[in-house]
């Protein structure tokens, strides 16, 4: 008897602790983005939610583009484009802006126009 009331002591005390375990995981760490080859004529786009207490947004990232060309847009949440860039192809640009977090869904796209290459662009907090 004594031993089953310790084994059901010890395993709620494991439950309990391992379900309360803090994991230290940052959020702002998080991204929202494309890597991934570039197609002619392909399109994405992804949207990032912003609450009250994100003071920033962050455009970070690399494109490169052997031919052709491509279009890229940031859109914040009340429809207003806040970086607009068309690049075209042999060029490799690396992007690193900053923008001033309003709340809402931000939206991150690109177009391709006939273009080949590789995207790792992301959007972040």
């Amino acid at each position: 008897m004594k031993t089953k009331f310790y084994f059901i002591l010890a395993v709620s005390a494991f439950l309990t602790f391992s379900c309360t375990k803090h994991w230290d995981y940052d959020f702002e760490d998080l991204k929202y983005g494309f890597n991934s080859e570039i197609h002619p004529y392909s399109n994405e786009f992804i949207l990032m939610k912003v609450n009250d207490n994100t003071t920033e947004v962050k455009l970070k990232g690399k494109v490169e583009i052997s031919c052709g060309s491509i279009e890229i847009e940031v859109i914040q949440p009340d429809g207003t484009i806040v970086f607009e860039k068309e690049m075209t192809e042999n060029v490799g640009t690396e992007l690193n802006k900053t923008f001033r977090a309003q709340k809402g869904y931000w939206k991150l796209k690109y177009e391709s126009n006939g273009s080949q290459g590789f995207i790792d662009l992301y959007l972040n907090q």
